[in-house]
């Protein structure tokens, strides 16, 4: 089973949701599921930091969007990726093709970085 856990890159906007994110991604890990999530900043930095606590795991997979996406808002890949899938998506459609690659989905924090409005419930 593979978890897609969303919320924004921003460092700034995720420290208060750190302990919570860190809490996340080691229960991910425990249960045996794989962590799918973004490319290691704002609430995907402390989720993996969790998640990577944890010796026996799944994977982590990370899929990225077009370099010139990245490169447009100084996104960054950081450390403990098992699996990285380049696409050549936007964000929301890069969203859209993570969402469907998993099995289910839990969005921490709100503002960039997630899909908003009933489409993620009714996924």
């Amino acid at each position: 089973m593979k978890i897609f856990v969303a919320g924004t890159w921003e460092d700034h906007k995720t420290k208060s949701y750190s302990d919570s994110g860190f809490l996340l991604g080691k229960r991910i890990a425990e249960k045996g599921y794989d962590l799918s999530c973004g490319p290691g900043t704002g609430i995907s930095k402390y989720v993996m930091q969790g998640y990577t606590s944890i010796k026996n795991r799944g994977k982590i997979w990370c899929y990225l969007p077009s370099k010139e996406e990245m490169e447009k808002v100084g996104e960054k890949i950081g450390d403990g990726i098992d699996e990285i899938i380049q696409t050549e998506y936007d964000y929301p459609m890069r969203n859209l093709f993570q969402i469907k690659q998993s099995d289910a989905v839990i969005i921490i924090t709100g503002g960039g970085g997630n899909l908003r409005g009933s489409n993620v419930c009714s996924y």
